[in-house]
């Protein structure tokens, strides 16, 4: 739903300048700042400027195969036990498969929308940056919590599942003195690693015992062999349980009842 009123009008507009005049407040004193952008998490509002830039039929949604979902294990998208094997998406728990082709075209105009609002907030905060000279001793991370489904594999439109889509998210890091700002890492890395590499950055004592590593190394040197395997695991009603290991060449899942799965 598109709104009439400005970004301001919008709890995360507001959220926007509010964090940039703390920014100011606390330039001088050593500081740690975590902002919270809703958008773009459902539900898909933004001001109507920028539902404006996506008209629906100009969007284009990739085509997937009829069968699709056929040989996905129920555990991959559902979150119970189901009665029969093959039914990975018996009825709309939770939700099920939504194949109307003009609905999933409003529905990524919509979140385009949305993202694109949730970027110029980002923007407020990276102006406020640059207008207070924060950049030379300021470690900035963005990150994005999920990705969600827009109508790919066969119609599904949610998060929490064990496809790349869902699983894959924005990762961005910018700090004083990287040896190559911009460049992308192509190893897989992992949320969990956020906090050990702001303590690492910000020059504060290690922390032992933690699951994430620090992306230092790979802040240095991009082209460098990252942390390894990055795990992902679907919380689910016992006894069914899967993980999935995903390296910079192959992805390996291992399902509850022993099977195994490895594609390049």
């Amino acid at each position: 739903e598109e709104t009439p009123g400005t970004d301001l009008d919008e709890p995360d507009g507001r959220r926007a300048h509010r964090a940039a005049s703390l920014l100011e407040r606390y330039r001088r004193r050593l500081f740690f700042l975590a902002v919270g952008f809703v958008r773009p998490h459902l539900r898909w509002i933004a001001p109507a400027r920028y539902f404006g830039l996506y008209p629906p039929e100009a969007i284009a949604p990739v085509p997937y195969p009829a069968a699709d979902l056929a040989d996905v294990p129920a555990i991959a998208v559902k979150t119970k036990p189901q009665p029969l094997p093959g039914l990975p998406l018996l009825g709309r728990e939770p939700p099920g498969l939504v194949p109307d082709p003009a609905f999933r075209r409003r529905a990524m105009a919509a979140y385009q929308a949305c993202v694109s609002f949730a970027d110029a907030q980002v923007g407020v905060l990276l102006d406020a940056m640059d207008r207070l000279d924060l950049w030379k001793d300021t470690v900035v991370v963005l990150a994005g919590d999920n990705g969600f489904h827009l109508g790919d594999h066969g119609g599904l439109f949610r998060k929490d599942t064990l496809f790349e889509e869902a699983l894959r998210v924005p990762l961005v890091v910018a700090a004083p003195g990287l040896a190559r700002p911009g460049a992308v890492v192509r190893a897989p890395v992992e949320l969990l690693d956020v906090y050990p590499t702001i303590v690492e950055l910000a020059g504060l004592p290690g922390v032992a015992g933690l699951d994430g590593q620090s992306l230092g190394p790979l802040l240095a040197n991009p082209d460098g062999p990252g942390r390894g395997p990055a795990v992902s695991y679907r919380r689910v009603q016992p006894p069914e349980r899967a993980w999935s290991l995903r390296t910079e060449s192959v992805r390996y899942t291992l399902w509850p009842d022993g099977s195994e799965e490895l594609y390049d």
